[in-house]
This record gives structure tokens, C-alpha cells and sequence, in this order.
């Protein structure tokens, strides 16, 4: 009953903060813009927030690994807490520079820590199967958060919606005060944790942030260029409806791939995601003949993004020692944003030079071809039995 109910309130925790900052994703370009900011303003705020969420995992991860999970998870929902309110109290750009870049502390710290957390508290052998109902709930949060978010900021205003995500961000803080974190300071304490994790760990860690950040630039292409390519060839077509189908594509792998990653070898299901992914995006090039194509586009590239982090995480979770795991999550989780940080201004010419549906087209080649070539490479060096 004890590990029922650690999992059933880290879950409901993580809804609550996935969904906070989903909403605060999505919010905060707005209210630049509804407070006179400029476009490339609204966009500078996303930018230092990544920034500031990848430099701070590089504290907020070993940091976890010595101290344990528990004060670092909640320092990060803390973070939430109090920047939900301060930034209903922003009245110009640089305040809400400020806050944002503070409230990055919340993303670096909470959420690597709270995966480790869910590995802990897995019963032996089912970690995948654990962390694939946690990625669901973040899908879930995905689904849900925004929409309700403008809901609410179109009936009340912004002060009352980003007051009552502060609000949401202290119920999560209550439920993680309330239970026992499992999982504790580890080995790393005497000080070579971290260290280790260049050294021992790096087999294991380059193969996997290789293919996150493969697999972040993918997703990255779609989030940035998917919509206006949509409005451009289909006029009217409902745009919003391909994220949809993205996050339900989401809410599918996540629970499948987590189960499956328990019961067969982990490198094969991730190249198969990362195909999935490939093939969603060079099924998107073909938007123009028909938005059911987009909508099967938007199912396959989220069924591969989201279930093959989900294998990562489960790859990561297996391989590296746990008084470094957090640093582990916390490198990949950085790989995950320079990916999506990057795929604007990457691929940024290349879409003013050939067109969307070309781009889309030869990227989803190249992450099809590219995973094979992984894949041929393993199969040579291993003489074909592979790792599990």
C-alpha cells in the first residue's frame, strides 16, 4: 500500500507542475505581447527561460544525487508557487524576463528529481512500465493545461489565471511535503557522483543524448514551422487539431512503450520510435493533399517522440548507478531542450531556401536513415546479439 500511494501522489504532483509549466509555456508569449511587447520580445522570454533551465540542472542534478530528492523537489515546486503570482504582477518585459528565468529554476529542479523518484519507488523490474504512466500523465497535463489556462484567462484576466496556477503549484508542494520521497543522497555524497558520470557512465550516456537530441530536433522542426505550413496549404483547416493528435499520440506510447521497455531490449524500441518519429515527419510533407494526412502525421511524430523518451529515460534508468541518476535525467533532460531550442533557428534557412514540406520531407529521411545506420553499426560492433 506504501508504494501505491508514494506513486499515486507523485502523479498527481507531476499532473499539477507539468501542467503549471505547460500553461506558463503557452501563457507567458501572450502576455508579453498584452502588455506591448514586441514578437521578438515574446520570444527572447522563451529563450532565456531554456537557457537558464539548462544551466541550472548542472546544480539542481548533483545536487539531488548528494542531498537526495526530496529538498530539490521541493525547491523546484516552490519555484512555481511563488512566480505564478509575480508574474500576475508584471507590468513590463524585463520584470517578466526576470521572473521566467527564476521560475526555470521549478523545470531544472523538480523534474529530473521526480523521475528518479518515480524509479524508486518502482517495484524490481517494472521501472519502465512506472515511468511510462508518468509520462502519460504529463501528455495528459499537455491536453488539458493550456486549453483551460486561456479558458480561464478569457473569462477572468491574467492575474486571476496565473494566481491560480501559483495556487496549483502549492497543492503539488503540499503533496510532495506530505509523503516519503524514496530514493536518498546516494554514494556521490563523497564527492565523485558526478564526476563519475563523464567517465564510467559515458558509454551509455553518448549513444542516448545523441538520439535525444536526434529526436528533440524532429519535434522541434514540427512545434515551429508545423502550424503556419498547415494554414498556408490547407486555409480554414482547423491547425490546432495536429497537436492534438500529437499529445493523444503521446498518451498512447507512453503506458506501451514503458511496459514493453521491461520485456524486450531497449535499443531496438527506440530505434523503432525514432522511425515512427522520421515517418511522421515526412508524412507531414505531404499536409497538402489532405489534413487526414496531417492528422496521421501529428500521431506518428508524437507516438515517437514521447514513447522514445520514455524508453530513454528507461534506458537511463537501467544503466546508470543511482546515486548519479539524477544527473543523468538531468543531462538529457538538457539535451531535450537544446534539441527543440535549437530546430527554429536550425532549420530556420533551410525552410526559407526549399519550402516546409522539403524540410519536413528530408529530415524525416534523415532520422529514419540515421537510426538505421545506429542501428547496423550496433549490430556489426556487437557480431549481432546486441545489449538488452
Amino acid at each position: 500500500m506504501a508504494g501505491i500511494w508514494q506513486a499515486s501522489v507523485l502523479f498527481a504532483a507531476g499532473f499539477l507542475l507539468y501542467g503549471c509549466n505547460n500553461a506558463f509555456m503557452v501563457l507567458s508569449p501572450v502576455l508579453v505581447l498584452d502588455l506591448g511587447g514586441s514578437v521578438v520580445e515574446a520570444g527572447v522570454q522563451g529563450t532565456a527561460f531554456v537557457a537558464a533551465a539548462v544551466g541550472l540542472r548542472f546544480l539542481f542534478g548533483p545536487l539531488s544525487d548528494r542531498r537526495g530528492l526530496k529538498p530539490v523537489m521541493l525547491s523546484g515546486a516552490l519555484a512555481y508557487v511563488v512566480t505564478g503570482p509575480l508574474l500576475a504582477l508584471c507590468a513590463e518585459f524585463w520584470q517578466v524576463l526576470l521572473v521566467r528565468c527564476a521560475q526555470a529554476a521549478g523545470l531544472a529542479a523538480y523534474f529530473p528529481a521526480a523521475t528518479a523518484a518515480v524509479v524508486a519507488a518502482a517495484p524490481a523490474g517494472r521501472a519502465g512500465s512506472m515511468l511510462g504512466l508518468y509520462r502519460l500523465v504529463s501528455s495528459a497535463s499537455l491536453m488539458v493545461a493550456p486549453a483551460a489556462a486561456f479558458f480561464v484567462v478569457d473569462a477572468s484576466g491574467f492575474g486571476t489565471c496565473l494566481t491560480l496556477l501559483g495556487g496549483c503549484a502549492a497543492v503539488a508542494f503540499g503533496l510532495v511535503l506530505a509523503v516519503r520521497i524514496p530514493g536518498g543522497a546516494g554514494a556521490s555524497a563523497a564527492g565523485g557522483g558526478a564526476r563519475r558520470l563523464f567517465v564510467g557512465d559515458a558509454p551509455a550516456m553518448a549513444p542516448v543524448l545523441g538520439a535525444t537530441l536526434l529526436a528533440a530536433l524532429g519535434y522541434g522542426l514540427l512545434g515551429t514551422y508545423a502550424a503556419p505550413f498547415i494554414e498556408a496549404s490547407l486555409p480554414g483547416a482547423p491547425t490546432g487539431m495536429l497537436f492534438t493528435f500529437v499529445g493523444a499520440g503521446g498518451v498512447v506510447s507512453n503506458p506501451l512503450v514503458g511496459w514493453a521497455s521491461d520485456r524486450m531490449r531497449q535499443g531496438r524500441l527506440f530505434a523503432a520510435l525514432l522511425v515512427c518519429l522520421g515517418a511522421g515527419l515526412v508524412l507531414l510533407a505531404a499536409a497538402p493533399r489532405g489534413f487526414e494526412l496531417t492528422l496521421c502525421a501529428g500521431f506518428l511524430v508524437g507516438f515517437g517522440y514521447f514513447g522514445s523518451m520514455t524508453c530513454v529515460l528507461s534506458i537511463v534508468a537501467a544503466r546508470v548507478a543511482e546515486e548519479r541518476r539524477v544527473s543523468a535525467l538531468a543531462l538529457q533532460q538538457n539535451g531535450i531542450d537544446v534539441g527543440i531550442a535549437c530546430a527554429g533557428a536550425a532549420f530556420g534557412l533551410a525552410v526559407e531556401a526549399a519550402g516546409s514540406a522539403a524540410v519536413f520531407a528530408a529530415w524525416g529521411a534523415a532520422t529514419v536513415a540515421c537510426t538505421m545506420v545506429a542501428v547496423a553499426w550496433r549490430a556489426v560492433r556487437s557480431g549481432g546479439k546486441g545489449r538488452p
